[in-house]
């Protein structure tokens, strides 16, 4: 019970820091804080990831290798 106890208080300070229920549109992870970029289209999904399984088709998996284009953009960290 004392595990329990601690790991929700855990989650409850993480929730406190990174609420999913604010009214800042910005797209983060609630757990890490990483908010994403400007330009960052996650409507686009399914989009890239019909490109990169295509060209990955017809490849053995471990000898594919992307490509810096067809890399996600990095995240960077929200001060908090």
């Amino acid at each position: 019970m004392k595990r329990d106890q601690a790991d929700l208080a855990k989650i409850k300070e993480k929730l406190e820091l990174c609420s999913p229920f604010s009214t800042d549109p910005t797209l983060r992870n609630i757990i890490t804080g990483v908010v994403t970029q400007d330009g960052v289209n996650v409507d686009e999904y399914q989009k890239v990831r019909r490109h990169i399984i295509d060209k990955m088709e017809g490849q053995q998996v471990f000898t594919y290798t992307s490509k810096r284009k067809d890399k996600v953009k990095k995240w960077v960290i929200h001060a908090q």
